[in-house]
């Protein structure tokens, strides 16, 4: 695009959009982690349950 001439387009992509995605990209990726923790700690298995059963 900048060997085209079309600077403000290329500097726009670089210095605004860009960061916009990353910056999105950061915030969705902490929302599924988020979501993650949560699943983990709703759900429990066979491990789990046997390590609570055999502290009684």
């Amino acid at each position: 695009m900048q060997s085209e001439g079309n600077y403000l387009e290329a500097s726009k992509i670089m210095y605004v959009l860009i960061p916009q995605l990353e910056e999105s990209q950061k915030e969705i990726e902490n929302k599924l982690n988020s979501l993650k923790n949560r699943l983990i700690k709703e759900t429990i298995d066979e491990e789990e349950i046997a390590n609570i059963v055999s502290k009684w």
